[in-house]
């Protein structure tokens, strides 16, 4: 059974803010701003006038405080889901998901990615690639600098994303369902998939597909429940204050991946963990040169087996 990270609910912010902000709201009113108003009967003291501004005031501002509230609470209408959604590439290919690899921290964690794919790579050369959901431009910018052809499969024409603004003659794009495939079998010498698996919802279906027109390998990368993730529940709020848009995702086991692969003819694999210590740690170190020496040296020690998230390679059993 696939595992979930914890899940980060916007109401918490503001269930903080709201429990500071409410015992103003519900205070009785000061007793200074009361009078007595005649014989009122069974010992009734009228509120005055400035009572009942005060108490107006108050509801008024509890009233807005729960509309904020609830509209914090509602996910926007055009947002897709974390987990299950037939568009995972429209967020990991949006301008704002785009500048948190801004930065020396953020650019070294995305250098480490990009060399592993690219040793992976280094069997076809100049290969034709497919790239399913990605409009981010992080297998295309990695790959393209090697002589590879790569063609981005996008859910929307708003998934294309950062790869618009790329030129040049070897990218070409397409859009349609990351699930159906208009391609013949073995069309492409290498299909990819990165920051997709965790999100999309019908992942086996995919995974199926790009087996299909893989004529050498398929490569993807997922998130599996160790080294950081082990502390996934205890560090997803950390996450979300330090990154801003950190969705929830989906966890796997290797074998998962590797028998389904192994089920659609794709028996021979390999794969490299990125990271011993969780991506977060190194965004706050924001050291690049610690971060890589922490990870050389847990590595060397036995860290690699463990480190995540994972670069799957799987290779055609019958090329």
């Amino acid at each position: 059974m696939l595992e979930l990270s914890s899940q980060f609910d916007d109401r918490v912010a503001f269930s903080s803010e709201f429990a500071n902000f409410a015992p103003s709201i519900f205070a009785r009113p000061d007793s200074s701003a009361l009078r007595e108003v005649g014989p009122a009967p069974c010992g009734h003291v009228a509120p005055s006038r400035e009572a009942k501004r005060m108490k107006s005031e108050k509801l008024t501002a509890l009233s807005t405080a729960v509309h904020f509230g609830q509209r914090l609470a509602m996910p926007h209408p055009a947002a897709p889901a974390d987990i299950g959604t037939p568009c995972p590439d429209l967020v990991s290919s949006s301008n704002r998901y785009a500048r948190r690899f801004e930065g020396p921290a953020e650019e070294w964690l995305l250098a480490r990615q990009s060399s592993l794919l690219r040793d992976i790579m280094q069997p076809w050369p100049a290969a034709r690639v497919l790239d399913i959901g990605g409009g981010h431009g992080h297998v295309a910018k990695a790959l393209l600098v090697d002589g590879h052809y790569i063609r981005v499969r996008a859910s929307t024409p708003d998934a294309l994303g950062q790869v618009r603004h790329f030129n040049d003659d070897r990218l070409t794009v397409e859009t349609g369902p990351l699930v159906a495939l208009p391609h013949p079998d073995r069309s492409f010498d290498v299909v990819t998939a990165f920051r997709v698996l965790a999100h999309i919802g019908q992942w086996e279906e995919m995974l199926r597909e790009m087996c299909r027109v893989a004529r050498y390998a398929v490569i993807v990368n997922f998130s599996t429940q160790r080294a950081g993730n082990l502390f996934g529940k205890q560090l997803f709020d950390l996450k979300k204050c330090i990154e801003g848009d950190t969705r929830r995702y989906r966890l796997f086991r290797s074998e998962q991946v590797c028998n389904l692969l192994r089920a659609s003819g794709f028996g021979q694999s390999r794969s490299a963990g990125q990271f011993v210590l969780p991506m977060v740690l190194h965004r706050i170190l924001k050291r690049p040169a610690l971060s890589d020496l922490l990870e050389r040296g847990l590595s060397a020690l036995g860290g690699a087996a463990i480190a995540t998230p994972i670069i799957l390679c799987a290779r055609r059993s019958d090329p």
